[in-house]
């Protein structure tokens, strides 16, 4: 596969991962505890999330990084561990939905910049 496609695919998770977190928190936030449309945004954050990690983990080794990799792809697999832990959030602290937009926020910010800027690449 191209890189543009694991690119693509990528991003594609990410979306998705995102779109499940709101879906689920928008409900909650709203009292809407209808089991159907819960379970349809869990499994479009579970779904982005396998996306995101398996086309991540593609496009690291058709970059070259096959043996060992570098810091900014550690720091993307920690960012990746933690949106995976942002549903415990969403679900549990619903009420707290401002300081959880802002910390998805940074997530996606810090994110952003490890995959852009590379940081202490050698």
């Amino acid at each position: 596969m191209s890189i543009q496609l694991y690119k693509m695919l990528h991003f594609t998770g990410l979306v998705l991962a995102f779109m499940g977190l709101a879906g689920v928190l928008a409900l909650r936030w709203g009292k809407n505890e209808e089991t159907g449309k819960r379970l349809l945004f869990a499994l479009t954050h579970g779904l982005g999330m396998l996306l995101a990690l398996i086309s991540g983990f593609g496009l690291a080794a058709k970059l070259g990084y096959t043996s060992g990799l570098p810091f900014w792809v550690i720091g993307l697999v920690i960012v990746w561990i933690l949106l995976g832990a942002s549903f415990a959030l969403v679900k549990r602290f619903s009420n707290l939905a401002a300081l959880i937009i802002i910390w998805l926020g940074l997530l996606a910010i810090v994110g952003s910049w490890l995959a852009l800027m590379k940081p202490f690449q050698d």
